[in-house]
């Protein structure tokens, strides 16, 4: 697209050659015009005198023609036939003194020459724009005047070939010089005046606001960027001193960094704010340049900056998401982790302490599984208000994910400060939570290390802190524990403990160990319950007790379980075989089993596999499994129903014991815990609680399993309270698989 500049000077250029081209024309003309008419004033004396020349040459030689006193017809026709050669003439006419034509010829258009006929040759004399008479000087002839007849065609033609052959000629000799002028204003004038012309659009055009400053820092011009980034008129900045851009705090250090890159010819680029018409700061990208002539002196310095609001809005919306819990609003895990690891260099610095104390919620599985995600998101926010309050603005509080919290105490003297939070942490963590018209009540674990004296990494306090707090939840829950040695031995040894199971797990070093179930009534044998074993190496059995817990917190536990389903399944199949096709095998499952999807899919091979039916394998389940994640494990007991496996719920008495959840399992046992049978003749309200059990269990059409049984006393109580199944040392202890074939050999004869 052709520059209005460019237009301009085009049309400038046509009209110059234009108007010069029309005045040569017009001059041409007439020149041409008079150098006609002198050709033809000299054409017609030269006729003239021609012609007078032949006639007195004529008569001198024919005296004849003298003494006549007339000249003949023959002699003038010759004479002037051979001056109509000349085409520019039209014709030759003689006249008598008395102005009559005497004689003449004519030159025809086709070229041919004829005696003169005023009849037919009138149209010559019309059509000859140019007529010469010139007199003859000669008195000794009757003859006055010579009229010579020019072509008035022939001679506009002539006029207008030259002037057409002159005039191209110029045009192209125009066209030329205007081609040329052309190009040469453009090198050396049109170009630059372009360059200035994008230059002016490209600032008044561009997104960028950009500011001109002279050498005393006055505001030389703004585009209408600068004016709708910052509220200002044109006015109002022009001549001004530039003070609109602001660097932070430290613009001391700023300037220098700009003034550094700018004497080195370098230009300077960052982020600043540009000072709105309204007195705020909008965070802003700024490139500053000096401008310097072809000698190195500088002209002006140039802002060019661009509203960055947008981005530094997304930048810290971003910084939420990756820094803040957005249930609670606290710092998140990431937060914590860099957070500490700047408190560790501060606290390095100024020799001073401070305490990282690791928060777990107690109870909060409850609370979300028995009435719903929503009611658990309204616990968390209350905690963090709770813990909130209690916190100065020193201190930091973070949730790491789940009912996971943390706080970091800046600046403590002792480690009783630290107790004191941690017990007003518990108090407000142990007041009620409401809501909608239900009330609840949890409590807070929580574990302490200290800063420098447990350890002087950040990823160390945080596992210490982590590992004191199991420790309180070992100690009872709702309360809180330092971190020691102790704690530290415990760790390792858990350590070792994973490792040792892990090789046990791969080496399938376990065994099992059956403990008869006996129908009470008729004290006969029904069935067994599998016991996992775990022999070591220096002969010691590690009890289930010590190793499964730990082995659900580690990831073990499917493993294991599965390596107990597979085993109890194939020795099963043998006691149905031999002794009894109604033999019922209890393997019991944990919390974490029931939450794979895995278990249904196992328990169906093994069905299949071993040639089981399924009232043949009884599932016992306790009651901490059930409330880990009720809906699910609702689901996973209906399938495990659907296939017409038995469920037994193990523990009954010790957990929840919620006749609200009860009634939803689909369960067909409970089992009387241990505890409550051996407080059988020695506590009434344990006895209580035994009938209260078998009672209900009726009600819900449920049998019921005593464990633990040893005296006969126990066993006739439960007998007299309508109890089904026992299982216990007064039967017999948990056996091998020989010994169990021994036993059930025994019984049956």
């Amino acid at each position: 697209m052709r520059n209005p500049l460019t237009n301009r000077l085009v049309v400038i250029l046509v009209a110059t050659i234009s108007i010069v081209v029309t005045i040569f024309i017009v001059a041409r003309v007439l020149f041409l015009q008079a150098k006609f008419d002198v050709e033809i004033e000299k054409s017609t004396n030269r006729v003239a005198n021609r012609i007078s020349d032949a006639i007195n040459y004529s008569l001198n030689k024919d005296l004849n023609y003298v003494f006549k006193k007339e000249l003949s017809a023959e002699l003038i026709a010759s004479i002037l036939v051979s001056e109509l050669n000349d085409p520019l003439l039209n014709g030759i006419l003689i006249y008598s003194r008395f102005g009559d034509v005497q004689f003449g010829m004519v030159q025809l258009s086709e070229g041919e020459v004829r005696k003169y006929d005023p009849k037919l040759h009138v149209g010559i004399l019309s059509t000859s724009n140019k007529k010469r008479k010139i007199s003859i000087p000669n008195n000794s002839i009757p003859l006055s005047e010579v009229e010579i007849l020019f072509n008035s065609k022939y001679h506009s033609q002539k006029l207008l070939e030259l002037l057409y052959i002159e005039i191209t000629q110029l045009i192209v000799l125009a066209l030329l010089i205007m081609a040329l002028v052309y190009l040469g204003i453009r090198i050396s004038l049109l170009k630059p005046l372009e360059s200035l012309d994008i230059a002016s659009s490209t600032f008044k055009c561009i997104e960028e606001g950009i500011v001109y400053v002279d050498l005393e820092n006055n505001i030389i011009d703004v585009n209408k960027a600068f004016l709708s980034i910052t509220g200002y008129l044109h006015e109002d900045v022009v001549d001004k001193d530039c003070t609109f851009f602001k660097f932070g705090e430290s613009i001391d250090e700023h300037i220098d960094q700009v003034n550094a890159s700018l004497i080195d010819g370098r230009a300077w680029s960052g982020e600043g704010n540009v000072v709105n018409a309204s007195g705020q700061r909008i965070p802003i990208s700024l490139t500053i340049t000096d401008v310097k002539n072809e000698e190195g002196a500088l002209l002006c310095r140039v802002y060019i900056f661009k509203d960055i609001s947008h981005l530094k809005a997304e930048e810290a919306q971003l910084k939420n998401l990756a820094y803040f819990d957005p249930l609670t609003q606290l710092p998140n895990r990431r937060y914590f982790e860099e957070h500490i690891e700047s408190g560790i260099r501060q606290a390095g610095r100024t020799q001073s302490k401070f305490g990282v104390l690791y928060i777990d919620l107690d109870k909060f599985k409850f609370i979300n599984d028995c009435y719903g995600h929503s009611a658990g998101d309204l616990l968390l926010v209350e905690m963090a208000k709770r813990f909130r309050s209690r916190l100065r603005e020193s201190d930091l509080l973070c949730r790491l994910g789940g009912d996971e919290f943390t706080i970091i105490a800046n600046n403590i003297d002792s480690g009783e400060e630290l107790a004191v939070l941690a017990k007003d942490l518990i108090k407000l963590a142990k007041k009620p939570f409401q809501f909608d018209d239900h009330t609840c009540y949890v409590g807070a674990s929580i574990g302490i290390s200290v800063y420098p004296q447990d350890a002087t990494e950040a990823g160390e306090l945080i596992r210490n802190a982590d590992s004191a707090m199991y420790t309180s939840k070992h100690k009872g829950r709702e309360t809180f524990a330092f971190y020691s040695q102790d704690i530290h031995k415990r760790a390792r040894a858990q350590q070792l403990l994973k490792l040792k199971l892990t090789h046990a797990i791969s080496n399938k070093a376990f065994s099992l160990a059956y403990q008869p179930k006996v129908a009470l009534k008729s004290g006969r044998v029904i069935g067994a319950e599998a016991l996992i074993r775990w022999p070591t190496e220096n002969g010691k059995i590690v009890a289930p007790s010590e190793f499964i817990p730990f082995a659900e917190e580690a990831g073990l536990i499917q493993d294991i379980g599965t390596w107990v389903a597979e085993t109890a399944c194939a020795r099963a199949k043998t006691w149905l075989t031999s002794f009894d096709d109604q033999f019922e095998l209890s393997i019991n499952l944990s919390s974490k089993q029931l939450l794979k999807p895995e278990i249904i899919s196992l328990l169906r091979t093994l069905l299949s596999s071993e040639g089981l039916k399924p009232n043949n394998i009884d599932l016992e389940i306790t009651e901490g499994s059930v409330i880990k994640d009720f809906e699910r494990t609702i689901d996973t007991l209906n399938e495990f129903k659907e296939m017409g496996l038995s469920i037994s719920l193990d523990d009954f008495g010790t957990g929840y014991s919620s006749m609200s959840y009860l009634t939803k399992l689909p369960i067909d046992t409970l089992k009387i815990d241990r505890s409550f049978i051996h407080e059988i003749g020695r506590s009434a309200q344990s006895e209580t609680i035994i009938a209260t059990i078998i009672a209900m269990a009726k009600s819900l059409s449920l049998s019921t399993v005593a464990e633990g049984i040893e005296t006969h006393s126990q066993l006739n109580f439960l007998l007299n309270n309508g109890c089904d199944i026992g299982q216990g040392y007064y039967f017999s202890r948990p056996l091998s698989d020989s010994e169990f074939d021994s036993y059930l050999f025994k019984m049956a004869s």
